[in-house]
């Protein structure tokens, strides 16, 4: 549940390091929640002695003092400062862009099928492709500019090279790769634990 939370200040607040024009929202209430760290910091993300402010222990100030409602209703009443890229579906939170709300539910029942679909769709094939993904996005650690890498993978796995656009269309309109292009095929970090279960079955 930590994992989810950290992932979802991270990826859908406009919060980067304020030294390089990014927002200091967060930084404000990471202050507001009375941490000491974060108070060391001005607006520019430096403190007297010019060290820069570091994102992932402002988030982790962050989430230490705030239990699972507070979070909810703070992440909530602040809609204003989301920049939500994408949906985000987790095993304990559920983001929609379209209406910013942050719900403490799952809808990996849904998800499971949408897969399950798509794997029924191309038999064989399909299987292939998003095992080579999580392969070489979530194993390896290789999330950008790997698209050659998968492909590769997929083909050593036996991949027939039909279909190849179809499947990755359909698992990005079911939320589980990036949409803005192909050369970055990563499964998206909070559903890759359900991939995971679904591939090791």
């Amino acid at each position: 549940m930590e994992d989810e939370r950290r992932l979802l200040l991270s990826y859908f607040y406009v919060f980067s390091n304020p030294h390089y024009g990014g927002d200091p929202f967060l930084l404000h209430e990471c202050q507001r929640l009375g941490s000491q760290y974060c108070k060391r910091f001005n607006d520019r993300g430096m403190d007297s002695e010019y060290n820069e402010l570091n994102n992932d222990t402002l988030i982790s100030e962050i989430i230490s003092r705030v239990d699972e409602d507070t979070f909810l209703s703070y992440f909530n009443s602040h809609k204003e400062n989301i920049k939500c890229h994408r949906d985000f579906f987790g095993r304990y939170y559920t983001l929609l862009c379209k209406e910013k709300v942050l719900e403490n539910s799952s809808v990996w029942y849904k998800k499971r099928e949408e897969i399950e679909n798509i794997l029924s769709k191309y038999p064989g094939d399909a299987i292939k492709v998003l095992s080579a993904i999580y392969y070489v996005s979530v194993e390896k650690g290789t999330r950008f500019k790997n698209y050659y890498m998968v492909k590769t993978e997929a083909e050593s796995l036996g991949f027939s090279g039909k279909n190849w656009f179809k499947i990755l269309s359909e698992l990005q309109l079911a939320g589980i790769i990036p949409s803005y292009d192909y050369k970055d095929l990563e499964i998206h970090e909070e559903i890759a634990p359900l991939i995971g279960e679904i591939l090791n079955r």
